[in-house]
Parts: structure tokens; C-alpha cells; sequence
């Protein structure tokens, strides 16, 4: 991804096959690869998926929080500000480190 190849990088990350632990993350840049690539939907449905994954470990709260976040932006970017709201409400805003810039990004739905 970092040479901006997003569809060979989507392609080598959906049929990644390594360490369990990996998965989250895999997904998670298989999310952000095909966003780049010009594959919303499928983008976001991968980051969705990410920011729905159970456990409570520090590390998968931080990446949920991540994904749902990073969600919530396409969304807002593509016009989508009430699916944007009910993402950050539901997820991100809860407790967590990216609480004050979510916070201040529902607002602005609020109030915008």
C-alpha cells in the first residue's frame, strides 16, 4: 500500500492466511486498500466488520475504535452523515482514546 498498489495489496490481504492474532489487522488494511482502490462498499463493509469484532483486549479496542472511526470519515466524506453519526454513537464514542475527536465530530453532525 505504501507504494499506492491498492488492488494487488487488496488482492494479497484478502487471501492472507497467517496467525489468528493478524486477522483483525489484515481486515483492517484490506479495508483501507480497497477504499483506495475505489471499492467503497466493499471498503467499508470490511471496516464495519473490524469495528463489530468481539474481545476486549486493549489492542482490539484500539483497533475497533480505528476502524469505526476511520468508517465514520468515508461516510461523512460521502455525504452519508446520519450512518456517520450512528457509527461514532454506537462504537467509537464509547470510553475510549479517540473520544475527544469523535465527540467533536458528532457534534459538528449536530450542529452542521
Amino acid at each position: 500500500m505504501a507504494q499506492g498498489q491498492y488492488d494487488q495489496a487488496a488482492a494479497l490481504l484478502d487471501g492472507w492466511k497467517g496467525p489468528a492474532d493478524w486477522q483483525a489487522y489484515a481486515r483492517f488494511n484490506l479495508g483501507v486498500a480497497l477504499l483506495r482502490s475505489g471499492k467503497t462498499a466493499q471498503g467499508e463493509q470490511q471496516l464495519d466488520a473490524v469495528g463489530q469484532l468481539a474481545g476486549d483486549s486493549e489492542e482490539l479496542l484500539a483497533l475497533r475504535d480505528k476502524a469505526n472511526l476511520a468508517l465514520g470519515y468515508i461516510l461523512l466524506q460521502n455525504k452519508d452523515a446520519a450512518r456517520a453519526g450512528i457509527i461514532w454513537n454506537a462504537y467509537a464514542c464509547k470510553d475510549r482514546f479517540p473520544i475527544r475527536r469523535c465527540s467533536l465530530s458528532v457534534g459538528g453532525l449536530r450542529t452542521g
